[in-house]
């Protein structure tokens, strides 16, 4: 499957399933919601989750989005890249989680309150970029 043509059916979707490789080599699948943002796939992670641990450790993941009736489907295999942990209140990653918070749900009614549980949740993004795509669409 051409990597652009799964993009473009990944960017008119928000929900799929990430796949890590955890230390004993068995695959780990976690549902997560995804915004595209300057071509690469972002997700708000809490640190300390076994993906997160996973991603630490092998930097590799995979995406895999279908369609509601499931007879369409792209598996994206992506390089990952996880940014620091917020810690304080509105800083670079607290704002990168509110634009990825903000493409998938849209505005935030409290952006404060928004950046504070951030912190509380030790949250960072996870940074997807695409590399190749399989699938049926």
């Amino acid at each position: 499957m051409d990597l652009d043509t799964a993009m473009d059916f990944l960017a008119e979707r928000s929900r799929g399933t990430v796949v890590t490789i955890a230390e004993d080599g068995m695959p780990h699948a976690t549902i997560i919601a995804y915004a595209l943002i300057d071509g690469a796939l972002r997700v708000s992670l809490t640190d300390g989750r076994v993906k997160t641990t996973n991603l630490r450790h092998r930097p590799r993941a995979v995406l895999h989005v279908h369609s509601e009736d499931l007879w369409r489907y792209a598996s994206v295999e992506c390089d990952a890249a996880l940014t620091a942990t917020t810690t304080e209140p509105g800083d670079e990653v607290g704002q990168e989680l509110l634009a990825v918070y903000e493409a998938i749900a849209g505005p935030h009614p409290d952006p404060a309150e928004f950046h504070q549980a951030m912190v509380d949740d030790n949250r960072l993004v996870l940074r997807l970029t695409p590399t190749r795509a399989y699938g049926q669409l």
